[in-house]
């Protein structure tokens, strides 16, 4: 790697730390803590199972279990059987659960927006062309894990 891509590798992991402190903030004045919105933001968009939400949050089945169950004793995830298979069940974000899901969401569009418009135009679109095609190569990157699950060991 050159020294500037260096340098973006670690303005990108310092971006990411930033984004963990101002979401660990945020957190803090909500009865729950970053694992469980992660989990709760999965539900509400559409994860149905802990597999799926394990997969959405990319968690380890047995702690987004966990995590599961305490959104669903203060009554932000309810279980409901399935319809399809009575042997499983099916997750739902309560009313209150959406609710929390879309503040959170929120917030996290408007930091965001924050931070971004404290870049020219230019540099909004130079970014914007860049995540994208970081998007597209982690896409890249998944689909080769899948395929081979060794692909990464000459890298670590």
């Amino acid at each position: 790697m050159s020294p500037a891509h260096d340098d973006a590798v670690a303005a990108w992991l310092r971006m990411r730390d930033a984004e963990g402190a101002v979401h660990a903030e945020l957190v803090q004045h909500l009865p729950l803590g970053q694992y469980h919105l992660r989990a709760l933001r999965a539900v509400a968009d559409g994860a149905r199972s802990l597999a799926a939400v394990a997969d959405a949050t990319d968690g380890h089945i047995a702690s987004v279990a966990r995590l599961v169950d305490e959104l669903v004793l203060v009554d932000l995830v309810m279980r409901t059987p399935d319809p399809d298979d009575r042997r499983h069940v099916v997750l739902r974000a309560t009313a209150h659960g959406h609710q929390l899901a879309n503040r959170f969401a929120a917030l996290d569009r408007a930091l965001s927006s924050r931070l971004v418009t404290m870049l020219s135009e230019q540099e909004a679109a130079l970014l914007a062309a860049a995540l994208g095609r970081m998007t597209a190569a982690a896409a890249d990157v998944v689909a080769e894990l899948e395929l081979d699950p060794t692909a990464l060991d000459g890298l670590l």
